[in-house]
């Protein structure tokens, strides 16, 4: 345990929602319900729910191509203004809404032009580390379904984003003092992986180095490893094939599968990733990348950290 004081004053508690753009919402919202998430349209966007509640995750416009378009953030009341303060003193510039965002809140541009708003909003972290789904089959009991019958995998929760960036030292160093986030661990100036301060998975906000702004992955909470096999196959089986897993990551230490949908955007399935408990802060480092990618797992694909956005 590390002295709290390390922090900035004022902190953020959760990733509140994404904004994405995608040139094909029919198509986009074919893989999504596949997935295991809920779509539905409003005043011609789309918004995401997961199978766990009402909450809307994302919201979707189209768009000529795969985009980035904002990153919504919660904090608790009390930490609104000087969240703000830190934001405009440490580079954040004051913006507009973006037309799907929410009038409510203050948006911002990070110093790479990133789109964020930060508003008051419930927690959406969870406060605990849940328990995997238990594996153990007793005896005189069948383990596994027919592929016939292999149930619909229906993520808990959106958990968290990998960012690109011009520059990860810069990224992070912004978002630590305005957004009160702290690195959890990273390799160098190629990917850091922060989170925050009230009980928090390993990571809520990750960065890595590109040649633009961006988004390379959304990351979905699933109730344990078998859901993300069963989650892999039937994606694959709909003819969702560009995939990487299943394997387990080494900074995070979370079980995972990634799905490629139709506009070069990656989803993955996440199970027990590292939590960081209110008050503890995280005894990470800066690792070497060929040692703390993944444990185990196949090659990672051929363009698997492109960023198509620029």
């Amino acid at each position: 345990m590390t002295n709290k004081n390390n922090w900035a004053e004022y902190g953020i508690h959760s990733l509140n929602h994404i904004g994405l753009e995608i040139p094909d919402l029919e198509l986009e919202q074919q893989f999504l319900t596949e997935f295991g998430l809920r779509v539905s349209s409003k005043d011609g966007y789309l918004e995401i729910r997961s199978s766990a509640h009402d909450h809307v995750w994302a919201r979707i416009k189209e768009g000529k191509k795969k985009k980035l378009a904002y990153v919504s953030v919660g904090c608790y009341q009390r930490h609104f203004d000087g969240l703000i303060k830190q934001i405009l003193e440490n580079g954040g510039q004051k913006a507009e809404r973006h037309p799907i965002g929410d009038d409510d809140g203050f948006w911002f541009t990070d110093p790479h032009g990133m789109l964020l708003q930060l508003r008051v909003a419930g927690k959406t972290m969870p406060d605990s580390k849940h328990p995997i789904a238990d594996m153990n089959v007793p005896e005189g009991v069948q383990g596994a379904t027919t592929r016939r019958d292999m149930p619909r995998v229906n993520p808990f929760r959106l958990a968290h984003i990998l960012l690109f960036t011009p520059s990860v030292s810069r990224s992070v160093d912004f978002y630590e003092k305005a957004l009160g986030v702290k690195t959890a661990d990273r390799t160098g100036d190629g990917v850091a992986f922060t989170y925050a301060r009230f009980g928090c998975d390993h990571h809520l906000l990750a960065f890595v180095a590109s040649d633009g702004i961006g988004i390379h992955h959304t990351s979905w909470d699933v109730a344990g490893i078998d859901d993300i096999g069963v989650g892999a196959e039937r994606m694959r089986s709909a003819g969702y094939v560009r995939q990487w897993g299943l394997g387990r990551h080494v900074l995070g230490s979370n079980y995972f599968n990634y799905i490629c949908d139709n506009f070069g955007l990656w989803w993955e399935y996440s199970s027990h990733i590292d939590y960081i408990p209110e008050g503890v802060m995280w005894d990470g480092g800066d690792h070497d990348p060929e040692n703390a990618f993944y444990l185990w797992g196949p090659e990672v694909p051929q363009r698997f950290a492109d960023n198509n956005e620029n």
